[in-house]
């Protein structure tokens, strides 16, 4: 692998690490725990579940690269 390919890889595993942890942390924080009802947005869980979908895609992808 050359050099320029091996920087490239190392950027996408640093860009795809970096989003994992943003959306790790926005789901902790974005969470349902102590919300009532009422105090949730509409469309608050159709978010979450988006958000958590897309976590697990990019874990995925990250696991497939490594297996590269």
């Amino acid at each position: 692998m050359s050099d320029i390919t091996m920087m490239q890889a190392h950027t996408i595993e640093k860009d795809l690490n970096d989003r994992i942890a943003d959306l790790t942390e926005w789901l902790r924080t974005a969470g349902l725990e102590g919300s009532s009802r009422t105090e949730l947005d509409e469309g608050t869980t159709e978010r979450l579940c988006w958000h958590y979908g897309y976590l697990i895609a990019l874990r995925d992808v990250r696991e497939l690269l490594a297996a590269a």
